[in-house]
């Protein structure tokens, strides 16, 4: 099951990468959402993001990515909005 998330993160990132250019001309600042090698929105906050990725995917794994000429810092959102905790 782990190795499954990893490739489709994978999968995900590098389909990201693929696409970062065009993303970059036309969503700069966005937020995408992809699963597997699919776009499916692209949104002006991470929280919309968020929330249209569930309403459309359910508990189905997704990638949520702002579109940045470079590569950015590592973030979790869904620590500072308390749906996920790092407390066992």
């Amino acid at each position: 099951m782990e190795n499954e998330r990893e490739a489709l993160l994978a999968r995900e990132l590098a389909h990201f990468e693929a696409n970062r250019q065009e993303y970059v001309r036309q969503h700069l600042g966005k937020f995408v959402v992809i699963q597997g090698e699919r776009l499916i929105g692209v949104y002006d906050t991470p929280q919309a993001a968020y929330e249209a990725a569930v309403a459309e995917l359910g508990r189905e794994l997704f990638l949520i990515r702002q579109v940045t000429q470079g590569d950015q810092p590592a973030q979790a959102p869904a620590l500072y909005t308390g749906l996920v905790s790092l407390q066992p």
